[in-house]
């Protein structure tokens, strides 16, 4: 991940630890795009269904996994 895209995913932080830490997982219909989008830019076969709650939680998980 590029210096620019890290800064990117910190925006998400907050609701990555409210989500690992609480299983609260708060993320409007923008915000959920916001973040499949930053994942396309490093992973481009990335895929997922952003109707799908644990789908949707393993997308924030994958993308704190990303280096």
């Amino acid at each position: 991940m590029s210096q620019e895209q890290i800064l990117k995913r910190e925006r998400f932080r907050e609701v990555y630890e409210l989500w690992t830490n609480d299983q609260c997982l708060v993320l409007s219909a923008q915000q959920k795009q916001e973040v499949y989008d930053l994942i396309k830019e490093v992973d481009k076969d990335y895929h997922v269904d952003l109707w799908c709650g644990h789908c949707v939680a393993g997308m924030l998980e994958y993308l704190f996994r990303l280096n």
